[in-house]
C-alpha cells in the first residue's frame, strides 16, 4: 500500500532551518522514505513501533499517550520560576526515555561481547540552559556496572552510544557526556 508519510527533519547545526517535507506516493506503509535535503540524507527505515503522545498547555499542561497509559500533568520546575510540585516536566520525560533506551543498547552490546551487566543501571541527567539566544539541552549519562571495571564500563557505554536510537537522534545537536559512576 502506498501512503503519504510526513517526514520531519531537524537540520544539523549550520545545515539550515528545520525542514518539513511530505514524500507523496514514494513510501510503503510503515517505512520512512529516504531523500536528500542539502547535505543530509534521511535513510529508509522499517518502523517497528510508533509512540503517539499529545501535549496540551505546554510546560504547564498535560501529556497523554494515545493508549492512555501515559497521562501526566506538567509543571515548570521551581528552578525555572515555576511552582514545581508533584508534577513532571519535559526534561524528566526525556531523561526517563533516554536512560531506558540507552540501557537497552548497553545490554545488547554486552550480550554480544559476553560482558556481565547484571545489576547495571543508567542514570540520565538532562539539563536545560541558554545557548546564545536559544534554549538547549545537555545530557550526562552515568553508567553503574558492578561486575565491570571502570574502563570496561566506559568502553561499553561508548559502543552503546553508537547504536542507541536516542544517541543517534541527538548526535550533533545535544552535548552528551558518558561517565561511569
Amino acid at each position: 500500500m502506498t501512503v503519504t508519510t510526513p517526514l520531519i527533519l531537524v537540520a544539523r547545526p549550520g545545515a539550515g532551518a528545520v525542514a518539513v517535507a511530505y514524500a507523496q506516493g514514494h513510501c510503503n506503509e510503515g517505512v520512512w522514505c529516504a531523500f536528500r535535503t542539502g547535505r543530509d540524507t534521511v535513510r529508509a527505515m522499517d518502523l517497528m513501533y510508533t509512540a503517539v503522545a499529545t501535549a496540551r498547555g505546554g510546560r504547564e499542561g498535560e501529556v497523554v499517550s494515545d493508549d492512555g497509559v501515559l497521562d501526566l500533568l506538567l509543571s515548570m520546575p521551581k528552578e525555572m520560576g515555576g511552582p514545581g510540585g508533584d508534577f513532571t516536566n519535559p526534561e524528566q520525560l526525556f531523561a526517563a526515555g533516554y536512560s531506558a533506551c540507552f540501557h537497552s543498547a548497553v545490554k545488547r552490546v554486552a550480550s554480544g561481547e559476553r560482558l556481565d551487566v547484571t545489576g547495571s543501571s543508567i542514570t540520565a541527567h538532562v539539563g536545560l540552559g541558554k545557548d546564545g539566544t536559544a534554549v538547549g539541552l545537555a545530557v550526562t549519562l552515568v553508567g553503574a556496572f558492578p561486575a565491570l571495571s571502570g574502563p570496561e564500563g566506559q568502553e561499553l557505554m561508548e559502543k552503546a552510544h553508537q547504536m542507541c536510537p536516542y544517541s543517534r537522534a541527538t548526535q550533533g545537536n545535544i552535548e552528551v557526556t558518558l561517565t561511569v559512576g
